[in-house]
């Protein structure tokens, strides 16, 4: 869990994901150490985005090679690294799953429909807040499927002091608890 630095507040849920959780400078460096320590370990990362303007703050932190797989052009986003503007989202998942790429970020046209087999220990982050829980049972169930892979982890983060994203990280706990095990959570400060 995290504390967002920031006390906005707002009616409207996606304007407060996109406050603490999407475009919080601290909240998205102390993910992305996480993030980082997976894939320094030997862990192939997964990490399902809700939209691209989150990429320009995970990448200043993230040491390992970072891949995005996004469905759309993106020429004209100055946001992101040239090398990220276009994509190639089933390329990059078989590269990813050769373990040709220790980070692979990508938004819903690889959350849904895709399967993951890299080899070895995954993890899979979902940085999706305020969405559906069918949305989180599709992504992560195609990630967590058990086809040669050795072990799996799903790491949800938890603003803990914004009520909206709050109740969205205890509605996705109880789905881990009910299809695997209660979630341990990790306070990130």
């Amino acid at each position: 869990s995290v504390r967002s630095p920031s006390d906005y507040s707002s009616s409207d849920v996606m304007r407060e994901v996109r406050t603490h959780l999407y475009r919080q400078p601290r909240v998205a460096g102390k993910i992305a150490k996480v993030i980082d320590a997976l894939a320094s370990s030997g862990t192939k990362v997964l990490v399902l985005l809700d939209e691209v303007g989150q990429v320009p703050f995970l990448l200043p932190h993230l040491r390992s090679p970072t891949r995005l797989a996004h469905g759309g052009q993106q020429d004209k986003n100055e946001e992101l690294p040239p090398e990220m503007r276009r994509s190639d989202p089933l390329a990059l998942v078989r590269e990813f799953n050769a373990g040709g790429i220790p980070i692979l970020l990508g938004t819903g046209c690889i959350g849904t429909g895709v399967n993951f087999t890299p080899q070895g220990p995954m993890a899979v982050v979902w940085l999706v807040g305020g969405q559906s829980e069918v949305a989180f049972r599709q992504g992560v169930g195609r990630a967590l499927r058990i086809e040669g892979k050795s072990s799996v982890q799903v790491l949800i983060p938890h603003v803990r002091n914004v009520p909206s994203l709050d109740r969205h990280y205890r509605a996705l706990a109880d789905i881990c608890a009910d299809i695997w095990e209660t979630p341990k959570e990790v306070d990130l400060g």
